[in-house]
């Protein structure tokens, strides 16, 4: 720039020196406006970030969401963080704007200064002087344009920089546990010494929050805890909700900050959490680990963890893919992965959380005996439960309360010596040896081939890449998003700019050659105004274009994410959560920023290069015939690229989505991860998925500098052409015409590379829109959510019956049924159990009845009406559930117990009062608006489960489904909690899944489902009275078995 400066001065003198001062004085202003650029690139980037993690929170949770017909809620929930996004792209387009178009702008300007300033200082304009400041100046354009793009390039990569150092700088994970691996001949041990926990917090959220969000600094404190235990010790853990039991494993694991006291720890560790945490990789490859197969070890794990049964129910046996989260498994399923995992690790240490809450009695009994009593029989075991029937087989319990271990000994010692255990022991348990207290035998199963199984068993999708150019149609409908009116009046507002630019350039050459026909204010009056029209139109144009593309992106989004939210679970059995967000990441940040800047020069720099080249061929019209040739050099090479850009593209897109689906998982699993010390070995999946992102960029790059050196090659060959014809042409050429032709030749050239290379990364940026068009048309849909002509009456269901008639239903990963001609009819206010193995089918019923998965054949008619008839907001609306894995969304308790502000605060409180958790909310800093981290995670999964009891008690539908609602509670609270549904759903039919035989003993009948079929169907003293009974079977496998025959004969059930 200095250079052409320099140039510009000594062939004009002071109006070169007045022209290159113009331009200079446009450097700030462009880097005041790229600063503030990057003000705003910063505020839209962290709500950028709140809209994926948002959308995160929301995918998985899309059961729940379905289950409720909340759909649009949370679609207006997005649409609002949305708009606060497109505020401030709105504010960053403008600004854009205004700094592309002054780039441009600019040097028109600044020739109009300089040449007027030339004419007013005495000279007369030539040809000479007047093209060569012409060329130079349009040389300055292409320095004055590469300022916005170089300080928006700095202001990003120090945004990037600060999101980076914001991470960099917080403290890693201090573990200060003293630990060891195990010594030969030395037995694994865990010591902790007078030790207080509490849960760390984010400081940097905390501190911006503090006020806002008062419970993100209310810390959970485990206080004054000792204990010495060494190997071969079975250790549980109990106490009521929240009293601090996954806690005290949290702090063994190191999750927790210790701010007093000692841990030493001798020996490795496993992990069975409380919530499952799988990967999306086949059941086998969950199981092992990352650890070597040993085949008769395996096999010895799948049959003690209960697991061989299952294994015959899947397509692919253990090489059947699990889906994410393991979120085509049944609750039991997964725990007992979960806990398979931990024996085949073969630790010395385990720490098993709940591990047989979501498996009935018989399984229960089985998995303590094998495996937790069994197989782990010489390691330390802590196991936490709220099952008190094994805490007599346990040879140490510790006993907690509110954050304190109040009781420390043997079942017999704390009977003798804590009151509140043995209150709850003399409550819920009977002293008399029953069956479960029997060893089972262990049976002799076959281990099952699942090498020869044909179906893949494959859930997980490959994700689709097109192939071959982007069709028309995905920039017909990019533009018709944007609004057909709006588009073509960008079009028609292009084309004047251009040719208004041309006008300006094309009157310096008339003036030169019609000089004495006027006066000079004349000439400069006109050149003003040609100049003025150009600045308007050009400002005007950008503004629009930036309003346009804008439009386009957000309605893109909107109509996406409305059909996400609209697709069927099958959808999300098969699409990993990292692939949907990185549509709405990676793909919609190429939709928002990069495809408008570079369609924006890609428009202009054509119809620049059209109007030019017809300009010259106008003077020289032997020009057509190299331009034609040159043109045709050009679309061969552009072609050649495009192609291999433009696939390289769709590579790019497609790698990106196994890193957000690695790291999304990751950081869910973390406490896992860690207790298995695969840290490094998740990393270094993350780095391959990195390496092959970053291999396609680097091809991306080269081919990009491969096309610019011979695109930069042919545009040097027309200027010699340009400057050859000149030549040959001088005896009936005028010297205006000559130097129009060359200034021209120079700004075609120039604008023909701009505009070939911006359409060619256009091309293969609109892959973006391709993909995400492409989850419009090709993704599933649900059913209507309203049918107008088939609504069901206001105030349906009135009565709450419900029949199943003949009803087959199966999940897409299998060709086999899970539910076969099903048929039963509950009638008007019955209260129905559901009970049976792990994975019978029992949750299938209830994906059936709120059709998250469609029955391919049969009816479900609920008070005589069928309800694949009806929309399905309609059918989900009207019924209620407290779904096994209780789910929490980011925001207040409100809003996750009432997210359509239906009801006073006064009863939320009542509701929250019903499940004992109104003194805990009541306690908090800000009540029930207090803030609930992302999963809920800032309350125990008890915690949860009453606070999605309370959420069904607000709701009061006629029909009631419990799928294990109570699972994770400990049996005082569910006694109470059964008391509470008894009596607030009196006059409601209430579908209650259950393993805890006495949750479901008081039902007016019992449903027994065995692989998917009803095998028994009656009232309690029916089925116990038949001693052929399976539900018999499980009554008579509890501690208290004979309490509950008599509370059936006392009751007359």
């Amino acid at each position: 720039m200095l250079v052409v400066g320099a140039l510009l001065i000594v062939e004009l003198s002071w109006s070169g020196l007045i022209g290159f001062a113009t331009l200079l004085l446009l450097v700030p202003f462009q880097v005041f406006i790229s600063r503030k650029i990057a003000v705003v690139r910063r505020s839209t980037v962290r709500i950028t970030d709140e809209r994926v993690r948002t959308m995160s929170d929301i995918l998985s949770a899309i059961q729940l969401i379905k289950f409720f017909s909340w759909e649009d809620s949370f679609t207006k929930k997005i649409e609002k963080i949305r708009a606060n996004e497109l505020e401030w792209l709105q504010r960053g387009k403008i600004f854009k704007s205004i700094n592309d178009t002054t780039s441009i702008v600019g040097v028109v300007v600044t020739t109009f200064i300089t040449l007027v300033s030339y004419v007013y200082l005495g000279n007369s304009l030539e040809a000479s002087k007047a093209f060569t400041a012409l060329s130079l100046l349009n040389l300055m354009r292409n320095c004055l344009g590469r300022v916005p793009r170089f300080s928006k390039t700095f202001a990003e990569m120090f945004i990037t920089f600060e999101r980076l150092k914001h991470l960099l700088i917080r403290p890693n994970l201090v573990d200060d546990r003293i630990t060891r691996d195990k010594r030969p001949n030395h037995n694994a041990y865990i010591s902790v010494e007078d030790a207080t926990f509490i849960v760390e917090e984010n400081p940097k959220k905390a501190e911006q929050e503090d006020e806002e969000n008062p419970l993100l600094n209310t810390q959970f404190t485990l206080k004054d805890i000792k204990f010495f235990f060494e190997s071969g010790t079975l250790v549980a853990i109990v106490g009521s909700v929240g009293a601090g039991k996954t806690s005290l494993l949290n702090s063994l694991l190191g999750q927790m900050k210790k701010i007093s006291g000692k841990v030493e720890i001798e020996g490795s560790i496993a992990l069975a959490s409380q919530e499952p945490w799988l990967i999306n990789d086949t059941l086998k490859e969950n199981i092992l680990f990352g650890t070597p197969y040993n085949e008769k070890k395996y096999n010895s794990v799948l049959l003690n963890c209960e697991l061989l049964d299952d294994l015959k129910q899947l397509p692919a046996g253990d090489q059947t893919e699990i889906g994410e989260r393991g979120i085509n498994l049944s609750g039991g399923q997964k725990q007992r992965v979960s806990l398979a995992r931990a024996i085949y690790a073969n630790r010395d240490i385990y720490l098993l959380d709940d591990p047989l809450s979501a498996v009935d009695r018989h399984v229960g009994n089985n998995l303590f005996h094998k495996c937790v009593s069994g197989m782990l029989k010489k390691k330390l075991v802590f196991f936490v439960t709220n099952q008190l029937q094994y805490l007599s087989k346990c040879d140490k319990i510790l006993f907690l309360q509110d954050g304190k271990i109040t009781g420390y000994g043997s079942f017999t010692e704390l009977l003798d010596s804590h009151t509140t255990f043995r209150k709850l022991v003399k409550k819920y348990s009977n002293t008399e040896e029953n069956e479960s207290g029997k060893k089972p035998q262990v049976e002799k199963k076959d281990i099952i081939d699942t090498k020869g199984k044909k179906e893949s068993g494959t859930l997980t999708s490959k994700e689709e890449r097109n192939i071959g150019v982007v069709d028309f149609s995905v920039y017909k409908q990019y533009f018709n998003y944007g609004g057909y009116k709006l588009s073509l009046s960008v079009l028609i507002l292009s084309i004047l700019t251009g040719v208004s630019h041309a006008v300006s350039n094309w009157f310096i050459s008339y003036w030169i050659d019609n000089v004495t026909k006027g006066s000079r204010e004349f000439y400069v009056g006109l050149y003003f105004g040609v100049t003025f029209l150009y600045v308007v139109l050009a400002y005007s144009r950008g503004f629009l274009f930036a309003y346009t593309s804008l439009r386009s992106a957000t309605r893109i989004h909107n109509t996406v994410f409305k059909v996400i939210m609209h697709a069927p679970m099958t959808y999300f059995y098969s699409t990993p959560t990292g692939r949907i967000l990185n549509r709405f990441s990676s793909d919609q940040d190429k939709i928002d920023e990069e495809i408008p800047e570079l369609l924006n020069p890609a428009l202009l720099n054509t119809i620049s290069s059209i109007i030019t080249l017809v300009l010259i061929v106008a003077v020289l019209y032997w020009f057509v015939l190299p331009a034609i040739l040159m043109l045709g050099v050009f679309v061969w090479i552009i072609r050649y690229f495009m192609a291999s850009s433009r696939e390289l593209r769709r590579l790019e897109a497609i790698t990106v989505s196994p890193i957000f689906a690695h790291l999304s998982a990751s950081l869910k699993g973390l406490p896992v991860i860690r207790a298995y010390d695969a840290q490094y070995r998740f990393e270094n999946e993350y780095f391959v998925h990195l390496d092959k992102h970053h291999s396609i960029l680097l091809i991306v790059e080269t081919v990009a500098r491969w096309v610019g050196i011979r695109l930069d090659a042919i545009a040097t060959v027309m200027l010699a052409f340009t400057a050859f014809i000149i030549m040959a042409s001088r005896d009936w050429i005028t010297p205006a015409s000559a130097g129009l032709a060359m200034a021209y030749s120079f700004q075609m050239t120039g604008a023909f590379q701009l505009a070939v290379r911006a359409f060619a990364e256009t091309d293969s940026k609109m892959t973006s829109v391709e993909r995400m068009l492409d989850c419009v048309s090709n993704t599933p849909q649900e059913a209507p959510h309203k049918i107008e002509e088939s609504e069901p009456p206001p105030h349906w269901p009135q009565k709450g019956a419900i029949t199943f008639n003949n009803v087959f239903m199966k999940y897409p990963i299998s060709e086999s049924p899970v539910l076969k001609d099903l048929s039963f009819t509950i009638y008007p206010k019955e209260k129905i159990g559901i009970v049976g193995r792990t994975g019978a089918g029992k949750s299938s019923i209830i994906s059936s009845l709120f059709r998250i998965i469609e029955i391919y054949h049969g009816k479900i008619e609920i008070d005589g009406i069928d309800i694949s008839q009806i929309g399905l907001q309609d059918l989900r609306t009207r019924l209620s559930i407290i779904p096994q894995d209780p789910t929490f969304f980011i925001g207040t308790i409100r809003s996750n117990l009432d997210p359509w502000e239906a009801f006073s605060e006064d009863q939320i409180y009542t509701a929250l009062k019903k499940v004992k958790m109104d003194k805990v909310i009541a306690d908090l800093p800000s009540g029930i608006e207090t803030i609930i981290t992302e999963g809920g995670k800032n309350f125990s999964l008890g915690q949860r489960q009453l606070l999605c009891i309370a959420r069904s008690l607000l709701q009061n539908s006629k029909i009631l489904v419990m799928d294990e609602a109570t699972a994770s509670i400990d049996v005082e609270t569910d006694s109470i909690i059964q008391k509470t549904i008894r009596e607030s759903f009196k006059e409601h039919t209430v579908i209650t899944i259950a393993h805890r035989i006495n949750t479901i003993i008081d039902c007016d009948r019992i449903m027994v489902i065995d692989y998917g079929q009803l095998v028994e169907f009656g009232s309690p003293s029916d089925l116990l009275s038949d001693p052929n009974s399976i539900f018999l079977r499980l009554v008579n496998e509890n501690d208290d078995a004979q309490k509950l025959k008599s509370f059936v004969r006392e009751n007359k059930l």
